[in-house]
Order: C-alpha cells, then sequence, then structure tokens
C-alpha cells in the first residue's frame, strides 16, 4: 500500500490464477486501531468482480475475511514476507 499526496491510503495486489495475471487497484483503504478494510474489483474472464477485506492487523500479520461478489465468503492471514 502506498500514501498518496492527499493523505488517501491506497494500493495494488498482482495475482496468477489458473496461469493467468491479473492486477487490479485497492480503494476505500482504511487503517485505524488495529483494523484494516479495503476494496478491490477483479477482473476475471471479462466480468468486474467486487470483493471487499476487512480484518485485524497485528506486528507483520493481518487476519483477513474476504465477501467475493454473491458467491463466497473466505477467511485467511497475510503475513509481511521479511
Amino acid at each position: 500500500m502506498i500514501e498518496s499526496k492527499d493523505g488517501q491510503v491506497g494500493g495494488s495486489a498482482e495475482m496468477t490464477l489458473n496461469g493467468e495475471k491479473h492486477n487490479s487497484s485497492l480503494s476505500n483503504v482504511k487503517v485505524e486501531d488495529g483494523k484494516v478494510s479495503f476494496d478491490e474489483v477483479l477482473n476475471f474472464q471479462g466480468n468486474n468482480l467486487p470483493i471487499s477485506y476487512s480484518g485485524t492487523l497485528v506486528d507483520d500479520e493481518m487476519q483477513l475475511s474476504r465477501k467475493v461478489g454473491e458467491f463466497a465468503t473466505e477467511e485467511f492471514t497475510a503475513k509481511r514476507s521479511k
């Protein structure tokens, strides 16, 4: 994530799914009192798929839950690489 000139926090995500690379921008990024949330729109097979993330940030880990459109909800841990 990066901080822009106007104080808004934003970022981008890159992933490989079924051998195909996808890039997306993160929006509505909020980090406050150990809580984090952000949105992503993933273009998958020509369709824009909204994904909402929320969770907690502790040290080098984020415990996150993500809601993928109307299809699924997943929980996972993201760890900062050293």
